[in-house]
């Protein structure tokens, strides 16, 4: 198994300013390193403290200067809300800073308020979404100038300029949400990436399955690819500690996730959902989390206990699963600084080495 940290770079009831915020976070990443983690990610958002990085490419550009060996990894860059020139350019800017180690995650976006203040309807994100990774590719692998005449971007003399170190590109991860976005990972032979916050085990494991089923069906080899999961973790030496010390901040993540999610998915009239059935999983996930109960995190969801609670529930959800890359989110909402430390600390030290494979982990595709 491989793990790797998540950062979110929340504010959420934090009463300290952003720039220590960033400070504090990005403070993690090295000592991720240190740590034996492989790999360090973070998350866009905008106009709220649920997130506080509008661009992930800037943010891990800082975090390239701070380490040597870890990959950096995006999760996820928000296409439809960007030029795709500027993802393109910035992505080969990260990539060759850090001397190939980038890894770049895409997605649709879910929040219809970010969609609504840069002036986009969220029900154009596929579409959206589409063209701009069609670009991606485009730019990465032309080496003569060409011009784009898109739906949603236009652009004459393209060169990029300057080139990723890995090549064909850096490797491309996709964010999955709905079965059908599992299939069509499969399909189209993309590295998924996937944060079952309360999701039951079940389903789980039915979405790799799915996603394993594709890609044989379509011609890739299930064991080229990584089975992740993103999850909050919290490690501590008492049953006690693991439970009560991140309860508050483990809500208030909850609480706040709530108010951000999609409750309406418009139709066409004809009985077609505009956003897909994507969005209709965000709506029932909001009336999930209304409802939600701190036990039931504790018990099925989030990875919080003591190391062995940790060790235990890792083997068992790899054996039910397949799970091979745990990213682990440490620093949910506002966890105190010290905590988030000390639990990255036993869960390197006490889980990591029971469950790291110790043969040589395939990389993932470059799709």
């Amino acid at each position: 198994m491989k793990f790797g940290l998540m950062q979110l770079v929340s504010g959420i009831g934090a009463q300290i300013p952003a720039s220590e915020i960033y400070a504090n976070n990005l403070e993690l990443v090295p000592l991720a390193e240190e740590l034996g983690f492989d790999s360090a990610w973070v998350a866009e958002h905008h106009f709220t403290d649920y997130g506080l990085v509008p661009n992930t490419l800037q943010y891990l550009a800082s975090a390239a200067v701070l380490t040597k060996r870890i990959r950096l990894g995006a999760a996820v860059v928000v296409t439809p809300l960007h030029n795709p020139i500027r993802i393109a350019e910035e992505a080969a800017f990260v990539d060759a800073l850090s001397g190939g180690r980038l890894d770049l995650g895409v997605g649709r976006g879910y929040q219809p308020t970010e969609f609504a203040a840069f002036g986009m309807s969220i029900q154009d994100s596929r579409e959206r979404f589409g063209e701009g990774v069609a670009f991606l590719r485009k730019a990465w692998s032309s080496e003569e100038p060409f011009d784009w005449n898109g739906r949603f971007f236009q652009g004459e003399g393209i060169s990029l300029l300057p080139r990723p170190v890995q090549q064909p590109h850096p490797p491309l991860w996709l964010a999955c949400v709905s079965a059908s976005t599992f299939e069509i990972a499969g399909r189209d032979g993309w590295q998924i990436m996937t944060s079952p916050n309360f999701t039951p085990v079940e389903i789980v494991k039915a979405n790799f399955d799915r996603y394993r089923a594709s890609l044989v069906d379509h011609g890739h080899d299930p064991a080229a690819f990584s089975y992740p999961i993103m999850q909050q973790v919290y490690v501590a030496e008492t049953e006690e500690a693991a439970y009560e010390e991140p309860r508050e901040s483990c809500m208030s993540f909850f609480h706040k996730l709530s108010s951000l999610l999609p409750t309406e998915v418009k139709g066409d009239g004809n009985g077609t959902k505009s956003g897909g059935d994507n969005y209709e999983q965000f709506r029932r996930t909001q009336r999930k989390m209304a409802d939600l109960r701190y036990d039931y995190l504790y018990e099925g969801s989030v990875l919080f206990g003591t190391p062995g609670r940790l060790i235990d529930r890792l083997r068992s959800l790899k054996e039910e699963t397949g799970l091979s890359y745990l990213i682990g989110w440490y620093n949910f909402a506002n966890l105190p600084q010290d905590m988030v430390k000390k639990s990255m600390r036993l869960f390197a030290e006490e889980v990591m080495p029971a469950l790291v494979d110790q043969r040589e982990a395939a990389e993932p595709s470059l799709v």
